[in-house]
């Protein structure tokens, strides 16, 4: 429970209400490598990730045939207290980014659709969860539209 407490995503909740959400939400610690990948951009999207200890970046990628080539740009780097995988709460249920450790990282993964189940019997948590969650998505967009004019401004027409 320590983990979701310090989570940027259940920041605030009640001890009442972390309890029911580790209570009612299949949840698994994981442990990755430095390097490794967490998922793939297309991936589909079936767990939330909160981190206990480490860093993961979050990458985009995008083809381009005419180069013969690949655009690869950091949006985001998530610590310790982080969460990603926002993608397994929302339809259509698919990584809009790719997720790698950049440190060994320990994180804890929550069922997606599980939580979002869980949000439908207690919608007082869903909804205190959900305005985190539009706040973490609205980060990564503003983060996304500066990689993508830092890309512009470096000559690659896109």
């Amino acid at each position: 429970m320590d983990v979701l407490r310090r989570s940027e995503i259940f920041l605030g909740l009640s001890d009442e209400a972390l309890n029911k959400i580790v209570n009612d939400v299949p949840c698994a610690a994981r442990i990755f490598q430095a390097g490794e990948m967490v998922f793939d951009i297309g991936d589909p999207a079936r767990e939330l990730f909160i981190i206990e200890d480490g860093q993961v970046d979050l990458i985009i990628t995008q083809p381009l045939p005419e180069r013969q080539t690949r655009i690869k740009a950091t949006i985001d780097t998530v610590w310790t207290g982080g969460t990603f995988g926002w993608s397994s709460l929302i339809p259509p249920y698919t990584y809009t980014l790719s997720a790698r450790c950049m440190a060994a990282t320990r994180v804890l993964a929550l069922n997606g659709r599980e939580l979002v189940r869980f949000f439908d019997r207690e919608p007082v948590i869903g909804y205190e969860v959900m305005k985190a969650l539009n706040q973490i998505i609205s980060f990564r967009l503003r983060d996304t539209a500066r990689a993508l004019f830092h890309i512009i401004a470096s000559g690659i027409k896109v």
